[in-house]
């Protein structure tokens, strides 16, 4: 009994040996090898300062050309992607109903002609009554006119382009049977283009027609295209309660195309000098709000900080950051107060939240920002919809 107490003791003892190296060669592993950071370094901000929007480029002028009568389309002189001068030739239709009508049309006016030549003779001689010449004049007329009308149809079966631009879809191939009214090509003015933005009813009258504003396509690489606001719309979507606004380039752009997704950044004429971070870094605890910050030894701090709303580039902040400092924006979730660090620099570029955030607004959802703000940076815009989601 006395060694079997003394055996339990000697166990614990080489136990607590054994363990006590194996702890100190991991903390002196942890020691040598630093969690590895991406940090940006803040700056102030004011060319960024003003609203955002999400818009898409659009046609100033578009026509569809439609069948004016029903029939068989016979001919199709153009194809997607061509470009087309005014009254050109675009297809034709051929419809039985339309020559009928012309060609009695035509024998009424021959019949009606012949009648008047030959009671013209007779008249002369003062043997017709002027009733009844009267009355052969007001035929021929009618004859005339009915002739007019049915050859106005005859060349409206030809369909030509309204304006010259460019052809952006065929509607209907040759051979095929139209209906009244049919859409058969619809032709685009390129030359001058337009961008139409949703705006939320809550900003639209912060907005005043000739309000100067900047273009970014990401399809053509186009960044800083100058835009000027030319209408503000009066009624609001029943669905999004957006109102929809156009702007135009100040110059022509070669290289923008109908279709494109835009984005869109209006000068704010109250700029300032403020400190912007991307919104993905800005968390949220019981305190308020944080971030985390890199010093000049490498050592992690959490520093808390005041929002002053957003910018095109992401989150004003009024308090807390100043000019230089390193924030941390990938690998937040290991680390914590004191811990040194291993730091990658990384440039500022995160506009994906203000993007997001005008699509929220399309859909009438009332989001918690504080929600969105807790999303890290590695987050797809995906997820911080689905996030979106779950709060709205």
């Amino acid at each position: 009994m006395f060694k079997r107490h003394l055996l339990v003791p000697a166990v614990v003892f080489v136990g607590t040996v054994c363990f006590f190296p194996l702890s100190c060669t991991q903390k002196r592993a942890e020691e040598k090898s630093p969690v590895t950071v991406s940090v940006i370094s803040v700056g102030s901000s004011s060319s960024c300062s003003g609203d955002v929007y999400v818009g898409q480029v659009c046609a100033s002028r578009s026509a569809v050309v439609t069948a004016p009568y029903g029939g068989t389309l016979v001919s199709s002189s153009v194809s997607q992607g061509d470009r087309v001068k005014a009254s050109q030739e675009l297809a034709k239709v051929e419809s039985s109903g339309v020559q009928s009508s012309y060609e009695m049309a035509c024998a009424t006016l021959r019949q009606a002609e012949d009648g008047y030549q030959r009671l013209s003779k007779v008249y002369g001689s003062g043997s017709v009554a002027d009733v009844k010449m009267v009355e052969m004049q007001t035929n021929l007329e009618k004859a005339r006119a009915a002739e007019a009308s049915a050859r106005k149809a005859v060349e409206d079966c030809t369909l030509k382009a309204p304006f010259s631009g460019v052809v952006g879809e065929i509607y209907a191939e040759e051979g095929e049977q139209l209906m009244v009214s049919a859409p058969v090509v619809k032709i685009v003015d390129v030359n001058s283009l337009q961008i139409k933005i949703p705006v939320p009813e809550g900003e639209i009258s912060s907005l005043n027609i000739g309000r100067k504003a900047y273009m970014s396509v990401p399809a053509v690489n186009l960044t800083d295209v100058p835009l000027r606001l030319v209408r503000k719309g009066v009624v609001a979507s029943s669905l999004a309660h957006t109102y929809e606004c156009v702007l135009e380039p100040l110059s022509f752009v070669p290289s923008l195309m109908s279709g494109m997704v835009c984005k869109v950044t209006f000068e704010d004429k109250d700029a300032r000098s403020r400190t912007v971070v991307p919104a993905s870094v800005v968390r949220t605890d019981m305190q308020g709000r944080y971030v985390w910050t890199v010093d000049e030894d490498d050592i992690v701090h959490k520093v808390f900080v005041k929002v002053d709303g957003f910018s095109g580039d992401g989150v004003v902040i009024s308090e807390g950051l100043s000019d230089g400092d390193r924030v941390i924006v990938d690998g937040v979730s290991r680390v914590s107060t004191g811990m040194k660090v291993k730091t990658v620099e990384k440039q500022f570029a995160d506009v994906g939240w203000v993007i997001l955030r005008r699509l929220f607004h399309q859909r009438n959802h009332q989001i918690q920002e504080d929600s969105l703000l807790c999303c890290s940076s590695s987050c797809s815009p995906w997820h911080i919809w689905s996030c979106a989601d779950k709060q709205g």
